[in-house]
This record gives structure tokens, C-alpha cells and sequence, in this order.
């Protein structure tokens, strides 16, 4: 590619692996192209980048949105934090416009959406990724009769999350399924869906054959309602009724925390249950490979790299027919899907995934289809076709 790039990143909460996403879309690039600018808010501080970056540390972060009470003052300070770090993002693009043609918003949604529009007033092009919409993930973590100050918010997220992809020359979806499910219809002639992340399959391999892991189910990421957690713990009962010899864990952080604790107490079941926190990524695959289930019961998605790295691991998944989950699961085939996350559902298809007669073909097809279509080679490949669109302009 010939264009010179600048990428910008935000990450919206200190809990999430956007840094480390971030590092991984960093090193594609740099297989393609000779100089790039980041501007972020959270660079990894574990890993060492080439002379061809240029870092530019905007030095705002956010926090964790339950780390503060009340919520109205969480949510002002917030508000602001988000302010500065736009106002960040605008006067670095300023200083370096001349020496950028082409900026890639690979994280912060709505947010971005003043940076997104400066980017045009400089007349640049601009690509957007598009690896899940906060609106979506906002509407599934409301309750039912959720408040009009709710609904207000929740008009304006989608409002301005469709400004960014209006203004955009470019949107980047991880896999097919995610443009409808991400309701991005009115914009396929400007999408290409061959944007997911790449696997690090020398990292996330096969340590422990299946037969040799104990009966131990697992969920590991954000512990927040969107993900379907408590639907998971709820279920935990039910799959214990059934069969006393399984055990379960969970790994990650969130503002459930407290709550998943809490009903395990009330159900006499925190002894069968194992809650570590946050683990670090390159220990993930440790934590995996003594899983006989990982269990994703999320309510929405873009495309999880948690399924990717498990199916690696030879760990069977079972999870919902969400986002762009359809486009590597396949049921009895690559893994196990089913059709709600009600803690009944959720119960029956931990069952049945555990008694499938067939889990070593199943559990070969899924390693194969992530060293087929996820290795880093193979997404080199893709982002080398992504870039050429501008190549061609």
C-alpha cells in the first residue's frame, strides 16, 4: 500500500484486551506498510513496537464504570474523560495531517464520532471498524421497562454510530453474519467482512487432550449482563442437579462480580465453583486447555476471539447463534450452538455438548477452521486485499 496510515484507538474500559487488539492490527499493518502513527489512550505496556511506529500517548484513560459511586457522578466524570480524549485525538490529527492519508478508528464507536468527522473536514479517508456496536450491547444489558432517560441515550448512541459509518470510505466487519446482525444493511456497498483479528496458534495450541481434562465448564471474559454471565450462573444449579461430578469456573472481571459471587453462596455451590478475576492473555490458554466446555451465553457479539482461541485449544464451545458466531460454529460440527441463554437452555446444551459421542472430529474441525481462515498468515493475506481499495482510488 501506498498510502501513509494513522491508526487511532480508544480503549472504553480498563478491563478490556483493546490494547492488546490494538497491538495485534498493529502488526498486520506493518507487514503491509513502512510507517504508521497510533494514537491511543492504552498501549500496551508489555510489548516493544518497530521503528516504522510512531506512538502518540494521548495519557487519558477511562475507568471502570462501577469502581465509582454514585452513578451519576461515574458517569459525569466519564463524560469528561471521553471530552479531553477527543479533543486529544482532533489536535494530534491536526499536527499530523500532512503526513497521513488514510486513519483507521479500529476502537471506540460512538465516541469517536467528532475525530471521525474532523478526519473528513481534513479530507482524509476514513475507515471504521466495525467489530460490534455499543448500541446493541447498551439495549441488551437495559432492563424491560427501561427509563426515557435510557431510551434517550440509547437514540443518540445509534445516531451517532450511524454518523461514523455514513461518513466513512470504508467498514471493516470480522465475518458475514455480523453486517446484518449488526444491522449494517444500508451500508454493504462501502463493507468488507474479512476483518477479523488473527489467533496466535503458537500461543493458543493443544497442551491436554480432551480425555485427559477433568469435567470442569468455563466461561472466561467480561463479567457484565450483555455477556449472558448470570444466565450461565443461574443454569449452574440445573446442570448440577443432573450431574454432581462436574465443576465450573470463571474467569474475568466486571461489575457482576459481587452478584455472581453472591448467588453461588445462596444455591451452596461457591465450593464447586472456581472465580479467579482477570487473567492475563498469554495465560488464557493454559486456563482453556483444562476446560472440557467453554460456554459463551452472550446476548451480543461481533466475532469472539474467546471462541477462536478455544477452538485452538481443542476446547469444544457452546454458544449463541449471535453476531458472527454463525460463521465459524456450526452445530455438532465445529462446536455447539443454542437457540437462547435462558438458564434452562443453557442447562440442556451443557448436557448434551458433554455427552456428544463425536467431540474428537468436531474438535479437529474447529482447529482446522482457525488455521485455515484465523492464522496470522491467512489474515495478512486479507488485510493486504482491505488496503488495496485505497490503492486503487
Amino acid at each position: 500500500m501506498n498510502k501513509k496510515i494513522a491508526v487511532i484507538s480508544i480503549s472504553m474500559s480498563p478491563i478490556l484486551d483493546t490494547n492488546l487488539y490494538l497491538y495485534n492490527f498493529i502488526e498486520i499493518l506493518t507487514h503491509i506498510h513502512e510507517k504508521i502513527i497510533i494514537i491511543s489512550n492504552n498501549f500496551p505496556k508489555d510489548k516493544k513496537y518497530k521503528n516504522k511506529i510512531q506512538k502518540i500517548d494521548i495519557n487519558t484513560t477511562l475507568h471502570q464504570m462501577d469502581k465509582i459511586k454514585p452513578i451519576w457522578w461515574t458517569n459525569i466524570i466519564q463524560f469528561f474523560k471521553v471530552l479531553i480524549i477527543e479533543l486529544k485525538i482532533c489536535r494530534s490529527l491536526t499536527k499530523i495531517k500532512n503526513d497521513v492519508d488514510v486513519v483507521f478508528f479500529f476502537m471506540g464507536g460512538y465516541h469517536l464520532f467528532p475525530c471521525i468527522l474532523f478526519g473528513k473536514i481534513l479530507k482524509k479517508k476514513v475507515v471504521v471498524t466495525a467489530f460490534g456496536r455499543g448500541s446493541l450491547s447498551y439495549e441488551k444489558s437495559l432492563s424491560k421497562g427501561f427509563f426515557s432517560i435510557e431510551r434517550s441515550l440509547l437514540a443518540i448512541m445509534k445516531l451517532l454510530e450511524n454518523a461514523n459509518f455514513s461518513l466513512s470510505d470504508l467498514i471493516i466487519t470480522e465475518s458475514e453474519s455480523t453486517v446484518d446482525f449488526l444491522k449494517l444493511q444500508n451500508y454493504k456497498q462501502k463493507i468488507v467482512t474479512t476483518g477479523a483479528r488473527f489467533i496466535n496458534t503458537e500461543l493458543f495450541k493443544i497442551k491436554k487432550v480432551l480425555n485427559e481434562r477433568e469435567n470442569l465448564i468455563g466461561y472466561i471474559g467480561r463479567l457484565e449482563k450483555v455477556k449472558g454471565i448470570m444466565n450461565f450462573v443461574t443454569a449452574i444449579p440445573l446442570i448440577y442437579e443432573q450431574d454432581n461430578h462436574i465443576k465450573f469456573f470463571i474467569g474475568g472481571d466486571g461489575s457482576l462480580t459481587k452478584e455472581i459471587k453472591t448467588e453461588l453462596i445462596r444455591n451452596n455451590l461457591a465450593s464447586k465453583v472456581e472465580i479467579i478475576g482477570w487473567i492475563p492473555h498469554h495465560k488464557i490458554p493454559d486456563y482453556l486447555n483444562n476446560l472440557k466446555l467453554f460456554v459463551l451465553p452472550s446476548y451480543s457479539e461481533g466475532l469472539p476471539t474467546g471462541i477462536l482461541e478455544a477452538m485452538a485449544c481443542g476446547t469444544p464451545t457452546l454458544a449463541m447463534s449471535v453476531g458472527g458466531i454463525p460463521d465459524v460454529i456450526k452445530d455438532c460440527e465445529t462446536g455447539f450452538i443454542m437457540n437462547d441463554n435462558s438458564p434452562k437452555c443453557i442447562a440442556e446444551n451443557v448436557l448434551r455438548s458433554l455427552k456428544y459421542q463425536n467431540l474428537d472430529t468436531l474438535i479437529q474441525n474447529a482447529y482446522k477452521l482457525v488455521e485455515d481462515k484465523f492464522a496470522f498468515k491467512t489474515v495478512l493475506e486479507k488485510y493486504k486485499m482491505i488496503l488495496k481499495h485505497f490503492d486503487e482510488r
